[in-house]
């Protein structure tokens, strides 16, 4: 089945494979089955009663999935998902709750996620330069983040989460300027891997977990131990943070950290 909702104020039931185009500038009450697809809408609230579904390019709609669902583009959406969620270059103020994500950023994302399992976060989408935040600290799950160019503001779960700073991306590049909290739960790893972009990255409470790290991967150093301790010669404290100078022009600033040591790194 093919509908165009044109008026708005619309109640529409369909079953499985059907396609909805929402032109309407007011919204409606949509319900369609698995394999269904939905462009536009302003406004609506949309349930997706199959195992999979994918809409795009929405506009404040609230939407909610018994199964799968893919999101592609749309604004200040408030997404439900019991299943597996791929939200791809979304923007504006959006709340996701899902069984697990994949988020792939855009500029202006204002993010707030909460998954039962594992939450995963690239703010990798070509020309993807601006500001975007995520805040995980409700979610029952992990998020692993990978930070990009521009402006990122991470925060974390109470879970083991895990977080790589400015990573090159295709048609994205730049460099990072991120601002991560972990949380105090489990252990997190931050760090980077060798050929990362600069940039300037904070994290804001690497001492509040036992076990934190930070970790610099595809180094392969002849001697792991002495790249450590020339690491750490590049230390600065300063008003009670210690920042790290990094190769390729990064810095990194652990704030309230005085006493960075060995055992918080790994190079390899």
């Amino acid at each position: 089945d093919t509908v165009t909702i044109l008026g708005g104020n619309s109640i529409v039931n369909l079953q499985s494979n059907s396609l909805i185009v929402d032109a309407a500038l007011t919204g409606s009450q949509i319900s369609v089955g698995v394999n269904s697809t939905i462009f536009g809408g302003t406004g609506s609230t949309v349930n997706f009663t199959g195992s999979t579904g994918t809409i795009v390019g929405t506009v404040g709609d609230t939407i909610s999935a018994a199964g799968d669902l893919s999101v592609y583009h749309g604004v200040n959406q408030s997404i439900s998902v019991s299943g597996a969620l791929s939200f791809i270059s979304g923007t504006g103020n959006t709340s996701i709750n899902a069984g697990s994500g994949t988020i792939w950023g855009a500029n202006d994302l204002n993010a707030t996620v909460d998954t039962a399992g594992r939450a995963l976060f690239t703010a990798n989408q070509p020309k993807t330069t601006g500001d975007q935040y995520i805040d995980a600290s409700s979610s029952k799950g992990t998020l692993e983040a990978w930070t990009g160019a521009g402006n990122n503001t991470i925060i974390g779960t109470s879970g083991s989460d895990h977080f790589v700073f400015g990573t090159q991306f295709a048609d994205s590049n730049g460099d990072s300027f991120a601002t991560v909290t972990g949380g105090s739960g489990a252990a997190n790893t931050f760090g980077v891997l060798a050929g990362h972009n600069g940039g300037d990255i904070t994290i804001t409470d690497f001492g509040s977990a036992a076990g934190n790290m930070f970790f610099m991967y595809n180094y392969r150093p002849a001697d792991a131990d002495k790249a450590i301790q020339d690491l750490l010669a590049t230390a600065t404290v300063t008003g009670g943070n210690t920042t790290l100078q990094l190769d390729n022009n990064m810095k990194v600033t652990f704030l309230g950290v005085t006493d960075l040591k060995a055992s918080n790194i790994v190079i390899s």
